[in-house]
């Protein structure tokens, strides 16, 4: 990796620390930052054009050495996006004392699906904001028939 000398030793440790997480106010206080200015510093770390091109060439050296691809994590989430919607069977291992088995079933798990659905939309601009700006979305919750009280209520009347 080429060497930044623009930078100083904090602002290198802050993209080393962004990289982790994405969460440049975490970043920032880990690189030691002060808590009450780390929110600031990340975003303005976030638009200096030498850190920008540091993060850049660490994302690329990462993805060469994980040879992690976009393609190969979309395959994975709709694999598992199968698996959590019970199209594939899982391995299920029964213990039952000195007997254990493996068995296949198949299982839901709609807040593993849920929660891949939101990764692949996210991905296709599903969930465009600027697209989503001025939406009003309505919705209702039910949660069965109401509730009986346990006493009857009192009405007062004035006479």
């Amino acid at each position: 990796m080429p060497k930044h000398n623009k930078m100083t030793a904090r602002q290198k440790l802050f993209v080393e620390e962004y990289l982790v997480d994405l969460n440049a106010t975490q970043a920032a206080v880990r690189a030691g930052y002060s808590v009450r200015s780390a929110a600031s510093i990340g975003d303005e770390n976030l638009r200096k054009p030498e850190i920008q091109k540091m993060m850049t060439e660490s994302i690329a050296a990462r993805r060469s050495r994980t040879e992690i691809t976009q393609d190969s994590v979309l395959f994975e989430l709709q694999r598992g996006l199968s698996m959590a919607m019970g199209d594939q069977p899982q391995h299920i291992l029964i213990n039952s004392g000195a007997d254990s088995r493996t068995i296949y079933a198949h299982k839901t798990e709609l807040s593993s699906a849920s929660k891949i659905l939101d990764m692949l939309g996210k991905h296709i601009g599903l969930f465009n904001q600027a697209e989503l700006s001025g939406l009003t979305v309505n919705y209702q919750v039910n949660y069965g028939p109401p509730k009986q009280p346990k006493t009857p209520l009192l009405n007062k009347t004035n006479n």
